[in-house]
């Protein structure tokens, strides 16, 4: 009730520990990753099938009979704190989010736009080819595409195998992350396509 849409319209968490989610019986599970110059992260999705590809089985709580799992899936920009001790301003050593519409395409090409696709491949080889990715779009998950540090996720999905993409939209950048789910059940995240350096 406090937090009614009358007062906010955007809440933004800074920080949750483990233990907050330990309370609730929630499970987490992290990885590493990064988009590697030459490789992969080659700009929007044209090479998308070159990104990181990450695999997580979820499967629903025996609490209910919805069938449904929910997760929350968070990708966070890691390393902007070196690049700000480095000398470069904020908005390029991190997304920002920016409310004016105008501001924000200014910024689009210095700033790094960093968001993930969910992909059900219950009945898929993994990882993903190119044409296995295109004609998955329709179905797919999307986060929002929006110049923030982390970008997060409330997802209901049906219990399954499900690969997780993240896609930068700058070519030729290179990045680091934080890929976390948060899950009911237990879950196993593994990368699924190894890219050599």
């Amino acid at each position: 009730e406090y937090f009614s849409s009358q007062q906010f319209s955007w809440l933004d968490i800074c920080h949750i520990s483990l233990d907050s989610f330990n309370d609730i019986g929630w499970h987490k599970q992290e990885i590493l990753g990064s988009c590697i110059k030459d490789t992969s992260s080659v700009g929007g999705l044209s090479n998308i099938h070159l990104n990181p590809q990450y695999l997580v089985e979820l499967r629903d709580t025996d609490k209910d009979s919805d069938e449904i799992c929910t997760c929350l899936i968070s990708l966070l920009q890691v390393g902007g704190r070196r690049k700000r001790a480095e000398g470069l301003d904020f908005d390029k050593a991190f997304a920002q989010f920016v409310r004016n519409f105008f501001e924000s395409l200014v910024l689009f090409y210095k700033i790094a736009f960093l968001d993930f696709y969910l992909f059900n491949v219950s009945n898929e080889e993994v990882p993903l080819d190119k044409s296995s990715i295109y004609s998955a779009m329709g179905t797919a998950k999307k986060s929002p595409c929006l110049p923030l540090r982390a970008n997060t996720m409330r997802l209901e999905v049906p219990p399954g195998k499900y690969i997780i993409i993240p896609v930068t939209y700058q070519t030729d950048e290179e990045l680091k992350f934080l890929l976390r789910v948060f899950s009911e059940m237990p879950v196993n995240l593994k990368q699924v396509n190894l890219i050599a350096p």
